[in-house]
């Protein structure tokens, strides 16, 4: 067998390995979602990083001995706008 058919037979193999993997993550998927008695909620990264921003900022200035302007500011850019 030559190097591009042992290739091309690995290559066939981990797709089968990853075939299966998405077919046991959607049977999983599915077990979870009938199994919850509750809906799981996920905050939005913005409001996660709002939230903890106050605390993280604090403990900058502890620790660095230095004020953090206070117009400082996020932003949260979609992923188009930050490639560019």
């Amino acid at each position: 067998m030559g190097e591009f058919e042992e290739f091309a037979e690995a290559l066939f193999g981990q797709l089968s390995v990853e075939i299966n993997e998405e077919k046991e993550i959607i049977k999983l998927a599915e077990m979870a979602k009938d199994d919850l008695p509750f809906k799981v909620k996920f905050d939005d990264l913005e409001k996660i990083a709002y939230d903890v921003f106050p605390v993280l900022r604090k403990k900058v200035e502890e620790f660095l001995d230095i004020k953090i302007s206070d117009n400082l500011k996020m932003e949260f850019p979609e992923l188009v706008e930050l490639k560019n």
